[in-house]
């Protein structure tokens, strides 16, 4: 996180925002985590209080062991007074990385975070569909382990993001992604008629 991105943070006006998609590019380190609870400070401030924020992690290992770092994220953000909702295990496609001396890693984890405990959250949004195109919720309600496509692009997963979106952010709501590279949380922010504001280290950027 650039001192400029902060910047376009504190820009913002506050509880302006719906829903924020913050999936970090690459996994973060003990130093990683301070500058995210930085960031999530200035997100606490522009979040409605009805809002979420989804955090993507992965886990980053040191001296042949797992650092522990998306839990010790979460923990931290915790403390700092944001309630973990629910933490999602994404399943993807086993690493490539060669390691004779343990599993390969096949997951991901997806953190629901919100301000307060009476949030908008659209369950309907997440319910299955059957080959009818039918969706079918109340037969089955969603877990919290979801599969997703590994595209060799870990902000690019259109479909998780079209979902998160639908799932807890307001029809004509404001969606806001503040690791924004690839463009992706704009489009499906597009798709389902929300608006959207994303940051990148070096300029702020807002569609309806």
């Amino acid at each position: 996180m650039t001192a400029r991105n902060l910047e376009a943070l504190q820009a913002l006006a506050g509880e302006s925002v719906n829903c924020v998609i913050a999936w970090p590019a690459s996994a973060i380190g003990r130093d990683g985590v301070i500058n995210l609870r930085r960031k999530f400070g200035e997100l606490r401030r522009v979040l409605a209080k009805t809002g979420s924020v989804w955090l993507r992690l992965a886990d980053t290992g040191q001296r042949d062991e797992l650092a522990g770092m998306p839990w010790r994220a979460a923990l931290a953000l915790q403390a700092d007074g944001w309630i973990v909702r629910n933490a999602v295990v994404l399943q993807r496609s086993i690493s490539l990385e060669r390691e004779e001396r343990r599993l390969g890693s096949a997951h991901e984890l997806l953190f629901l975070l919100v301000k307060e405990r009476t949030y908008y959250f659209d369950l309907d949004a997440l319910g299955e569909t059957s080959g009818t195109g039918v969706r079918e919720l109340r037969a089955k309600r969603p877990g919290d382990v979801w599969s997703v496509e590994r595209d060799g692009n870990r902000g690019g997963c259109l479909r998780l993001t079209l979902r998160c979106i639908a799932a807890t952010c307001p029809p004509g709501g404001t969606v806001l992604d503040p690791f924004c590279s690839k463009g992706t949380t704009a489009v499906a922010a597009r798709q389902l008629g929300r608006n959207f504001v994303g940051v990148t280290p070096d300029v702020m950027r807002s569609a309806a």
